[in-house]
């Protein structure tokens, strides 16, 4: 039951505070998408590095669920053709859309890798003690069979207790 709250929590969150923010992002570059001098392809770089990331801003820390990668998808989609102006009526594919850029769930899913292998190389810093940990050489059961597995296993835990070590400080 905590489980289905806390889904449809972040799913408000997306809708009531993300998806706006990303909206307006877009809009308040509507010169920029206008600029005739522009390529698609520069176009699309911009949209990446902006309103791309403004809409999966802390997309490493999220539990996704189909529904929550379908609206995702969709309004990345949505604000990208408003980007390059291409209208729906023109039928144009989603591989013809996004060009050189990957999609959001590509993108989405890269997020928490890349997040943990920075926390795995920050030797130094006390992120990589509160983020990943280490799991110790035994055996796993696999339907009745046993395969042993080794201590290089990592796994990111919740952001929120990440958030509230950092707070403290």
């Amino acid at each position: 039951m905590a489980r289905c709250s806390c889904f449809v929590l972040k799913l408000k969150v997306l809708v009531l505070i993300i998806l706006p923010q990303a909206w307006q992002a877009c809009n308040s570059m509507w010169r920029l998408w206008k600029c005739p001098t522009l390529s698609q392809d520069c176009k699309r770089a911009l949209f990446r590095a902006t309103v791309g990331n403004v809409l999966l801003y802390n997309a490493e820390t999220w539990t996704t669920r189909r529904a929550l990668e379908r609206r995702i998808d969709s309004v990345y989609t949505r604000l990208l053709r408003k980007a390059l102006d291409v209208p729906w009526q023109l039928h144009m594919t989603n591989k013809e859309l996004y060009g050189i850029i990957p999609s959001a769930m590509d993108q989405l899913r890269q997020r928490p890798l890349s997040f943990a292998g920075h926390c795995y190389r920050c030797e130094d810093q006390p992120v990589k003690h509160l983020v990943l940990w280490e799991s110790k050489t035994g055996k796993m059961r696999r339907d009745k069979a046993t395969a042993s597995h080794t201590s290089n296993n990592f796994c990111v835990i919740l952001a929120a207790q990440l958030s509230t070590n950092f707070n403290r400080r």
